[in-house]
């Protein structure tokens, strides 16, 4: 005979259960409750007290303890995306100050923000500087010259835009690693830009044509395989069969990066064939020959 005084009330078993055939369970009480196979006695009423302890809550079944973990765990990642997620522009006035370390400059203007990293080891300039639009979009300049915004691709989507916190915390850091000088190929693609922006200010289509041929042989000559545009193609064709010694000439001096005759020779063959009505598919060495 055991007293189930003795037995805390997980140990004791008041119910039968049975799963019937279509998978639900019958619970049915017992007349005389039984013990479960695990069970002891932990509690001694009559004796001293240091003999009854307070058992510790009882484990979860393997199983269900990984189904709680995952649950905990999708609960926790659902609850960092929205705190991650920056509401809107007023949200980001509210908080990104908190997440600039100590070497930024904050202006706030009407419709945007600027942030800005100095630079005083030779004249006070602003090595990086980012502008926040209403929008969230973001502009990037170093040395005050505009990243292009597909190098922020990365980190900021196609748009360039600053969605989420981490993207912003992760555009700091990135940022933070500017150095006050340019490499070879940085100061050759500044030097483009400048070129752009100047022909897009300009008028002058006289001026705009010699610094867009400028610009094409600036990029040129950064590339291991050349991509010539079509104006480029054109001009090179006009002036190699016209002038096919001037043009050899001028193209092994190394002065300009023009495409080879044998290039030219197959261009002007396959638009020929294209005209009568038959393609011929040139091959990858044949437009890539420089």
């Amino acid at each position: 005979l055991i007293c189930f005084k003795h037995f805390e009330e997980r140990f004791i078993e008041r119910e039968h259960k049975a799963v019937r055939p279509d998978g639900s369970i019958l619970v049915v009480p017992r007349k005389s409750p039984i013990l479960t196979p695990d069970a002891f006695p932990s509690i001694f009423p009559n004796l001293p007290s240091y003999l009854t302890k307070e058992l510790p809550p009882k484990r979860k079944a393997p199983e269900e303890r990984i189904i709680a973990f995952e649950k905990r765990r999708e609960e926790e990642f659902m609850q960092w995306s929205a705190d991650d997620k920056i509401k809107d522009y007023e949200d980001f006035v509210q908080n990104f100050e908190k997440k600039l370390p100590d070497q930024w400059i904050v202006i706030h203007k009407k419709d945007n923000i600027f942030i800005g990293k100095q630079d005083l080891s030779d004249s006070p300039t602003f090595l990086v500087s980012i502008l926040i639009s209403k929008e969230l979009s973001i502009k990037v300049w170093h040395n005050n010259v505009q990243v292009d915004p597909l190098k922020l691709k990365w980190l900021l989507g196609n748009n360039c835009k600053c969605l989420f916190w981490t993207a912003f915390e992760c555009l700091l850091s990135h940022l933070n690693g500017y150095k006050n000088h340019f490499d070879n190929a940085t100061n050759l693609a500044n030097a483009v830009v400048f070129l752009k922006k100047f022909i897009d200010d300009s008028s002058d289509e006289t001026t705009n044509e010699k610094i867009s041929f400028l610009c094409q042989q600036l990029e040129l000559s950064s590339l291991n395989v050349p991509r010539y545009k079509p104006e480029m193609l054109l001009w090179a064709s006009n002036f190699y069969f016209n002038y096919p010694a001037a043009y050899r000439l001028l193209r092994n001096s190394g002065k300009l990066t023009l495409p080879h005759p044998y290039y030219l020779k197959t261009l002007l063959q396959n638009i020929g064939n294209l005209e009568a009505g038959v393609w011929k598919v040139p091959t990858s060495s044949t437009w890539r020959r420089s």
